[in-house]
């Protein structure tokens, strides 16, 4: 027990450093380009809401099932926006 509570300990860790790193770059580079701070916001905001949502992606956990439980799950999860871009607009 204690050995997986430290694997975690340890996974999260290397998450939060690569999280800090990306930060640092980000930062030099909005600095380099002279960004506002506005525009460097965003880009910080975008950073996290990736680097929040990495480890849960579609492919990771629909990995497990068969393809027809796949498809109306991606089905249910995409097809309503899919329908409202201009390319698809009037389809079905």
């Amino acid at each position: 027990m204690i050995g997986s509570i430290t694997l975690l300990i340890v996974k999260s860790d290397e998450k939060t450093g690569l999280y800090r790193e990306s930060l640092q770059v980000l930062d030099r580079y909005a600095h380099l380009h002279n960004f506002d701070k506005k525009t460097t916001k965003r880009l910080r905001n975008q950073l996290k809401l990736d680097f929040d949502n990495r480890d849960v992606s579609d492919e990771q956990v629909l990995h497990f099932f068969p393809a027809g439980i796949r498809r109306k799950i991606l089905r249910r999860l995409y097809l309503p926006t899919l329908l409202e871009t201009s390319l698809m607009r009037g389809t079905r």
